[in-house]
């Protein structure tokens, strides 16, 4: 009973995982979709130019990060639009500022503030976290399979009793 209770945690640990995996995949593609439908990119035709700077972890929450990404990005020309949320930001600028892009500090393109490390990070905790309950479920099974006795179907040649042919009784004759 114990064995099934701890089979079917990491059965479900796993499918919780890649639950969780699907949904915020599916989630992001929708935002981004939702994205391109929210803006209209008419004004470019109008000499604007438009952007989406993204972060991994939420980081323009804080004052103080977004209003030094806006002052970077200001100096680019780059102007803040709106703010989608804590993780996305929309610029845009008068298109007549990529004359003076060799002159910026940072890429005026970025698409992307903080380290790309973060989503190495992540993968990898996703990896420890899917390969800690297979190596136990891994050893628990091993353990299991050592303790079970193998017994040898095939009879050694030795125990094998020789077939005995039943002698029928001779008739008894009488004199």
């Amino acid at each position: 009973m114990l064995e099934t209770l701890i089979a079917s945690l990491f059965t479900l640990d796993l499918s919780l995982l890649l639950l969780i995996i699907n949904r915020k995949a599916f989630q992001s593609n929708m935002t981004q979709k939702q994205e391109e439908e929210l803006h209209n990119y008419q004004e470019h035709q109008k000499g604007w130019e438009f952007k989406i700077l993204k972060t991994g972890n939420d980081g323009f929450r804080q004052y103080k990060l977004l209003k030094m990404v806006c002052e970077q990005e200001l100096e680019s020309g780059w102007i803040l639009l709106e703010k989608l949320d804590d993780s996305r930001l929309r610029f845009r600028r008068p298109v007549m500022f990529r004359e003076r892009d060799h002159l910026a500090k940072l890429d005026p393109y970025r698409s992307h503030y903080g380290s790309q490390t973060t989503k190495y990070i992540a993968i990898v905790i996703l990896i420890l976290i899917m390969a800690i309950p297979t190596f136990l479920g891994f050893t628990f099974m091993q353990n299991i399979f050592k303790s079970v006795r193998i017994q040898n179907l095939q009879p050694s040649p030795k125990a094998t009793p020789k077939p005995q042919i039943p002698v029928s009784p001779k008739p008894i004759v009488k004199p």
